[in-house]
């Protein structure tokens, strides 16, 4: 692994990546590289069988745990924090509608050609991060970023369908209600507040995620809220108070209640397991 100040990572290989068996929210756009075998994660509540030749992109914020994988996983990895890319990229903005795809569909299969391309970003981009006696590596790997940021723009727009898949209204709901939830569900976790965002009633939203999922809205809000006040506890120095305060809970005393009843364990318990 090697750095540009806190803004970059690069793997060169994570194939010896423990399992974490429990959820981390991501803080950074990642872009992974299957080479080799096989791996499992859940991403925001949904399980992703990474094979090889399969770029996954995850974004900021998003609840990330590692299942499983397999003997001989390989994989390259670059890391990006969003302050990285949105002080670093100038067209940021003209790639959000890509992202926002990205956060429904985030593994893409590559071709041939694509790969060899983005192999060859990595081994270039670790070998200047290597170089020494360089009064430019920060800037020139800089550039090297942006240039491989729009590389992978440029490859998922590729693989967009040109016609989306025709989903139902329901369906198209439940996704809306969803990002509403990426974007919410630290702040608020009343159904009533997300059919309010979608201009439904709280029992047309409820019975239409139950219809499409078999699980209710409040549960959907609910895991959620759970997935990363879990990833928080696993957080060093961070105490229960702060993530009781980070999740707009009224006070520690309601949030221990909230995840005991959601989890049978208290947050100190889980914290400490």
């Amino acid at each position: 692994m090697d750095t540009i100040g806190d803004d970059f990572v690069i793997f060169g290989d994570i194939s010896n990546l423990p399992i974490i068996d429990y959820p981390r929210k991501t803080d950074a756009i990642i872009f992974a590289i299957c080479l080799k075998g096989s791996a499992e994660i859940s991403l925001n509540l949904k399980n992703i069988t990474l094979r090889e030749n399969i770029l996954l992109v995850t974004t900021p914020d998003q609840i990330v745990q590692f299942l499983y994988k397999s003997e001989d996983f390989s994989v390259r990895c670059f890391a990006m924090t969003q302050n990285f890319i949105e002080g670093n990229i100038s067209s940021f903005q003209n790639t959000v509608p890509i992202i926002l795809h990205v956060i429904n569909n985030p593994c893409t299969t590559l071709e041939k050609n694509e790969l060899s391309t983005l192999l060859e970003y990595h081994s270039f981009i670790w070998m200047k991060i290597k170089a020494e006696h360089s009064p430019y590596k920060k800037e020139i790997v800089k550039g090297l970023l942006q240039a491989l940021y729009h590389e992978v723009m440029t490859i998922i727009l590729k693989h967009q369908p040109s016609e989306r898949v025709k989903r139902s209204r329901k369906e198209e709901l439940f996704e809306l209600f969803l990002n509403e939830i990426l974007l919410n569900y630290n702040k608020n976790r009343s159904v009533a507040f997300y059919a309010d965002k979608l201009c439904l009633t709280p029992k047309h939203l409820s019975s239409t995620v139950k219809e499409v999922t078999g699980k209710s809205a409040s549960e959907w809000i609910d895991n959620f809220v759970i997935l990363s006040a879990k990833a928080m506890l696993k957080t060093p120095n961070k105490t229960i108070q702060q993530i009781a305060d980070e999740l707009h809970f009224a006070n520690q005393s309601f949030f221990g209640k909230y995840f005991k009843d959601q989890t049978g364990m208290s947050p100190s318990q889980y914290k400490s397991s």
